[in-house]
């Protein structure tokens, strides 16, 4: 392991654990009793550490031309969303799709946002407790975190270099057939329909939950 390689990766653990120490706070803005144990605290930072730390390796393998199945890493990052995180699903899913460069998919992203947007409105309405400035500031938090998890996600899933070009060379474009061989539009091989032909997303979204 090279000493860029684990500055990677320590730098997308500390930057996992920072985001779920934000986590935490948006949480005990919601709450009418934001009393919390070190034991659940510890867990949610624990959690969101790994998530930060398996996006950092697939991003590091992304950019090192490691094969796509380096993607299958980031797994252990669902289990941020089992339990009360499933509130934060939505607004993730939203925001990664509506960063994409494909029209339908930015749509299908823009209404997913909405629809969370939506469940929380009613979510608050079936609540006891009033809705205050606290608890607006609670859900501008969480979706603050949905972005940076968002953005993370994106730069580790997308972007990644179609086979054939594992050593840092492009793959050969393949012509659409019927266009002989002087004519017609190129097409990516090994379409990836996690990539969503996003090339280059770290430098569009900005920084997210890990660094270069």
């Amino acid at each position: 392991m090279t000493v860029r390689l684990l500055r990677h990766l320590v730098a997308g653990l500390l930057l996992g654990i920072g985001l779920g120490a934000v986590a935490r706070g948006f949480m005990a803005l919601l709450t009418a009793d934001p009393r919390f144990s070190w034991s659940g605290t510890a867990f949610i930072l624990g959690l969101f550490g790994v998530a930060g730390l398996v996006l950092a390796m697939a991003h590091a393998a992304k950019g090192h031309h490691r094969s796509r199945w380096w993607k299958l890493v980031t797994l252990p990052a669902v289990l941020l969303f089992l339990g009360p995180g499933l509130l934060l699903a939505p607004g993730v899913l939203g925001m990664a799709l509506a960063a994409s460069r494909r029209v339908w998919v930015r749509v299908v992203g823009v209404a997913v946002l909405a629809g969370s947007v939506a469940l929380l409105a009613v979510l608050c309405e079936t609540e006891d407790e009033p809705f205050t400035l606290r608890t607006a500031a609670g859900f501008v938090v969480m979706y603050a975190v949905c972005a940076a998890l968002a953005t993370g996600a994106r730069a580790a899933l997308t972007g990644w270099a179609p086979k054939g070009s594992a050593a840092g060379v492009p793959a050969e474009p393949q012509r659409h057939g019927g266009d002989g061989p002087e004519g017609g539009g190129e097409r990516r091989t090994a379409e990836d329909p996690l990539d969503l032909d996003d090339r280059g997303v770290e430098e569009r979204l900005g920084v997210g939950l890990v660094g270069q």
